[in-house]
């Protein structure tokens, strides 16, 4: 059976999204999971801490659910479609960098003193232009999900965001920010990073005449993507139904990038060159905190959970 993508829906008031799931599936070209949670009538204020928290805690079982089931990749796909305006970022953040962002831009739209979101013709219309297939976001889409597959040596959107520094006080996860934004366009080959290309003479390990081409990040640290064989263990395990918020919102930024999914275990390999030891270096993990490794190098998962021998928390 086909996996279901799965489409989570904000900003569309009560009078209105019960119809949100029938147009969803009628313009979407796959099998579709929709997750419609209504929004206030208060187009100044149309999102509000409980409705954004039932839709994350609703789409991330579900989420879980279905990868307990079938394995990844499962869902097939997320997009986060929303009404866009000057209070939607505490709405659209908690879904982080695992979802999609397709802005339902039209219904934003101020029209006899309300917005454009309450006119259920005006809605159907907006959802089905959104997830058209020629349609410009839905282009995007594609184009991200070939990089986010990519089975390549260097990928900026491979990269975790959390970890990998751009200067002494930019991390990547401020540009990830900007593209989910839209204040970077998704066709940004994000000129900050500059892929170079390494040999044994750099990293020992390597084959005498390897070549291999990475990112490098301000501290030096080489993020060298693993090895197709080398994808052990899965990004993040589920252990307890207690805490599937936090639990599961930590493997979907494992298993996804921009809506997209990862292959299962993908990670990069973090060292500095010629087998330096890290040493003092910290690293943001997902689930330790901060850390510091006392080995030559490091697994980094793209939910910047860090693995390695050595580990030290502080």
């Amino acid at each position: 059976m086909e996996a279901k993508a799965l489409v989570i829906v904000l900003g569309i008031p009560a009078a209105v999204v019960g119809e949100v799931e029938t147009w969803v599936e009628a313009a979407f070209v796959r099998p579709v999971r929709v997750h419609a949670v209504p929004a206030t009538e208060d187009d100044n204020r149309p999102y509000n801490q409980a409705q954004v928290a039932q839709a994350f805690q609703s789409a991330v079982g579900f989420a879980v659910r279905k990868r307990r089931a079938e394995q990844q990749p499962a869902p097939s796909s997320i997009l986060l479609l929303y009404v866009p305006g000057g209070t939607d970022e505490p709405a659209v953040a908690p879904f982080d960098f695992f979802v999609f962002p397709a802005p339902l831009h039209a219904l934003s739209v101020f029209e006899n003193g309300r917005q454009l979101r309450h006119d259920r013709a005006q809605v159907e219309q907006a959802i089905a232009a959104v997830l058209d297939p020629e349609s410009d976001t839905m282009q995007r889409f594609a184009a991200v999900q070939e990089r986010v597959a990519a089975v390549r040596d260097a990928e900026a959107l491979q990269l975790p965001p959390d970890n990998f520094q751009l200067d002494d006080e930019t991390i990547l996860a401020g540009i990830f920010r900007a593209l989910r934004r839209g204040d970077r366009p998704w066709d940004d080959a994000i000129e900050e990073l500059v892929i170079q290309e390494f040999g044994q003479a750099e990293f020992p390990r390597l084959r005498k005449y390897e070549r291999r081409r990475a990112y490098q990040d301000a501290r030096g640290l080489v993020y060298l993507r693993a090895d197709l064989h080398a994808h052990h263990g899965a990004n993040r395990e589920l252990v307890d139904e207690d805490e599937i918020e936090e639990d599961g919102a930590a493997m979907l930024r494992g298993a996804f990038r921009f809506g997209c999914p990862l292959l299962p275990g993908f990670h990069h390999d973090v060292q500095l060159e010629e087998n330096r030891p890290l040493g003092d270096l910290k690293f943001a993990c997902g689930q330790k905190g901060t850390v510091t490794c006392g080995h030559v190098y490091i697994n980094i998962y793209p939910n910047d959970v860090v693995r390695g021998k050595k580990l030290g928390v502080l």
